[in-house]
């Protein structure tokens, strides 16, 4: 990924050489015409650009689209929203992960907000686990999902809490 990031740094370095030490030497009154081959000229590189790099993140050249985010694969997979329904108010991710902190053996912290919860937390629990199994496996990691009432959400101040608050990220 560096040597991405390297290659675009240079490209655009030597692109901005090219344009103010070659092209634009001498001042001088620009045409339409002319300005109208440069804005074309310039905005046929980029879609090149943008061409290169689709290609690139497609067949994984220098690293570029191998990385997957595992929060964003937990929120994002709809699992926890089939799971609970309509009942489900956010899914506020926390810990080590969240924080950008955790290492390859650190699990995934959830926090699943429900509007209402049953009376069985078990079987809430239950629920989630089972919801963000497919997910986890698929991460190769361990998602952690703890099942939470809005109202305790928004007004309860447990340590737990404290930690969402201070690491969480609503999504």
């Amino acid at each position: 990924m560096v040597t991405a990031w390297i290659l675009f740094i240079a490209l655009v370095l030597f692109l901005l050489a090219l344009d103010l030490g070659v092209f634009h030497r001498t001042a001088h009154v620009v045409s339409f015409r002319e300005s109208l081959a440069w804005s074309a000229g310039w905005l046929t590189l980029g879609l090149a650009f943008a061409a290169v790099v689709f290609v690139a993140y497609e067949n994984k050249w220098c690293g570029l689209g191998t990385h997957v985010d595992p929060v964003d694969g937990v929120v994002n997979s709809g699992a926890l929203s089939a799971a609970y329904g309509e009942r489900l108010h956010a899914v506020v991710p926390f810990g080590s992960e969240a924080r950008g902190d955790a290492r390859p053996d650190s699990d995934i912290d959830v926090l699943a907000v429900l509007e209402t919860l049953t009376d069985d937390y078990g079987e809430e629990l239950e629920r989630g686990l089972t919801a963000v199994y497919p997910v986890a496996l698929r991460l190769g990691r361990r998602v952690s999902v703890k099942p939470l009432a809005r109202e305790e959400y928004e007004r309860g101040d447990s340590p737990l809490l404290r930690e969402v608050r201070r690491s969480g990220v609503a999504a």
